[in-house]
């Protein structure tokens, strides 16, 4: 009897504070929330109109819901009730410490998710978004023009805070889902909700999630604190490691050329060592020191040098932003290089190339605190 009488006063709790349903994953499972997401837009887009808008609170918003439900939400923006986001800023405390949990860099996250925005607005057909390559290839500075443009044009207000949340939290209308999060720490213990706004109970859980929002809203800002920030280092360097093998080096020795007449500060042993100095000692320091390291790879060489394969584990293991290049038709195929873009490096307009993506790396910096080098 008291098992159900306590089972009575869930079902009474949840149905007074509009529980609609719960999600518990022991692991941390995108296309779960995505599943919740998904049918809270579904009963969100049948409920009748209400004084509630689209609003969402996350983190980066870089892998939450489904591109297909981005454009969903942004085709919901209205002149007197527009969607509004609310993210965190790249270089707040909460920022940087949500990204090392999740072994990330705050501004790279920060970028995936407002190119998920725009790609969002772009299928929504509410605004006229430049293709992914392009955006791909913009500044972060230039990305947060092109959405302040787009959102303004579709709708959409997008804020950065920088207060520890609570969330994340996707209100549509009178339904929200929320939870994973106490205090600011991401928790895999705790349960996603789905809550109705129980419209004859103030206070009610919606009530309470929509308050929190409002809250965040009024502190945040429509620019990151990054947009125009400080240099990263005090001398403003960006300081590139060329690792390669040494029947490689006509190729690393020209790229170091042309990186040098661009102002980077380039390391390429064993050219830029003091005579009589202990080399394996300054490979560790110019490793530690180097914003990205530059790997110079070719199908026929790079299984002989025994330096290469160390300075590539050395670069994986420190979490340094690594950027492959190869001589010849194809990159050899290294597993723990998987997650970067590969690029030729046969000729000096394939250099010139790569030395302008890494330009932009070099501005990205400026926009970020000391130690987290931009990808």
């Amino acid at each position: 009897m008291t098992h159900g009488n306590e089972q009575l006063k869930q079902m009474a709790y949840a149905a007074w504070s509009g529980i609609l349903k719960t999600y518990m994953g022991k692991a941390w499972d995108p296309n779960g929330l995505r599943d919740m997401v998904t049918g809270a837009l579904d009963k969100a887009e049948h409920l009748r109109e209400s004084r509630y808008g689209f609003d969402i609170l996350d983190t980066f918003f870089s892998d939450s819901i489904s591109p297909e439900d981005v454009a969903r939400v942004m085709s919901h923006g209205e002149a007197r009730r527009p969607v509004r986001l609310l993210l965190a800023d790249p270089l707040s405390e909460f920022g940087q410490l949500r990204a090392d949990s999740i072994e990330q860099n705050s501004l790279v996250e920060s970028k995936k998710g407002l190119g998920l925005v725009l790609d969002g607005i772009r299928q929504s057909g509410r605004a006229k978004v430049p293709s992914r390559a392009k955006l791909d290839g913009l500044s972060y500075t230039d990305l947060l023009a092109e959405v302040r443009r787009c959102a303004s044009d579709a709708n959409v207000l997008v804020h950065y805070y920088e207060t520890p949340a609570s969330g994340p939290m996707y209100f549509f209308r009178d339904i929200v889902v929320f939870g994973r999060f106490a205090a600011g720490i991401s928790a895999a213990e705790l349960p996603w909700f789905e809550v109705v706004n129980n419209m004859e109970v103030k206070k009610d859980l919606f009530d309470l999630m929509q308050e929190e929002f409002e809250y965040l809203w009024h502190r945040s800002s429509p620019s990151p604190r990054c947009e125009g920030g400080e240099p990263l280092t005090a001398d403003g360097a960006y300081r590139v490691f060329v690792a390669h093998a040494y029947a490689d080096a006509e190729y690393a020795v020209g790229l170091k050329a042309l990186l040098d007449l661009a102002d980077f500060e380039t390391y390429l042993g064993p050219w830029s060592n003091e005579p009589g100095e202990h080399f394996p000692n300054r490979i560790r320091d110019e490793l530690s020191r180097a914003d990205e390291i530059v790997i110079v790879l070719n199908e026929d060489t790079y299984t002989e040098s025994d330096w290469l394969k160390h300075e590539i584990g050395a670069a994986w293991a420190l979490r340094k932003p690594g950027r492959p290049v190869y001589i010849g038709s194809k990159c050899p195929d290294l597993r723990v290089l998987g997650e970067f873009q590969a690029s030729p490096i046969n000729t000096t307009e394939d250099m010139a190339s790569i030395i302008e993506y890494m330009k932009q790396a070099r501005q990205e910096k400026s926009l970020v605190g000391e130690g987290k080098p931009a990808i």
